[in-house]
């Protein structure tokens, strides 16, 4: 998201924990009436999973690769971003 009141754009990584997903209502209801978010890259993932961004500091421009795993550290969401 970009916002002029900062010199930088705004990323979110949103995931969930381990322990928990959605359950079969939820996957109902978001078939009826899907969850939108104008700012989302790819499609939503709901099943259990993490986040991970790991930061290269070695480059001249540091490199973000924003990850969400599932419970078998399986890569199912990516993008990668560089700092100006």
């Amino acid at each position: 998201m970009d916002h002029s009141g900062f010199p930088y754009p705004f990323y979110e990584v949103t995931c969930s924990d381990l322990t928990h997903h959605v359950d079969f209502i939820y996957h109902l209801r978001s078939f009826f009436s899907p969850e939108t978010n104008r700012y989302r890259a790819g499609q939503l993932f709901s099943e259990k999973n993490f986040g991970l961004i790991d930061i290269d500091w070695t480059a001249k421009s540091p490199i973000l690769p924003l990850q969400i795993r599932d419970q078998e550290n399986r890569i199912q969401r990516q993008a990668t971003l560089s700092l100006p």
